[in-house]
């Protein structure tokens, strides 16, 4: 009997364990094609949420909520570029192998305008 239940015991420590949630993770959840594109706000020189999960094949919408200053979403080492004016938006396709990439605004990287892009 004692047998049964530290076997009952230990699965259910293994499927809590199991179901966990990934602490730090933040950020937007992934999401799949054909659902709303998640939206990232620019403003002043912070993207928000600065972590993006994504599945390959999404598009995400960036929005620059500055009046007077135009953000860029640069994702490094691959073509994704986009150049966003002032009070504008626009949608942003994320095709990319799985991975984690470093996203930053061209003209305010320098200022701390970056954050990371998970693509599973």
């Amino acid at each position: 009997m004692l047998r049964k239940r530290l076997g009952m015991a230990a699965a259910c420590i293994l499927l809590a364990a199991a179901c966990g949630a990934d602490e730090g993770s933040g950020g937007l959840p992934p999401t799949s094609p054909g659902v709303a594109a998640p939206t990232v706000q620019m403003n002043n020189f912070s993207y928000a949420p600065a972590r993006i999960a994504v599945l390959r094949g999404s598009t995400i919408e960036v929005r620059n909520g500055n009046a007077a200053t135009a953000h860029t979403f640069t994702v490094g080492g691959t073509a994704i570029d986009v150049e966003v004016p002032p009070l504008a938006s626009a949608e942003v396709a994320i095709d990319l192998p799985p991975g984690r990439y470093r996203f930053a605004c061209r003209f305010h990287a320098a200022q701390g305008m970056e954050g990371t892009l998970v693509v599973t």
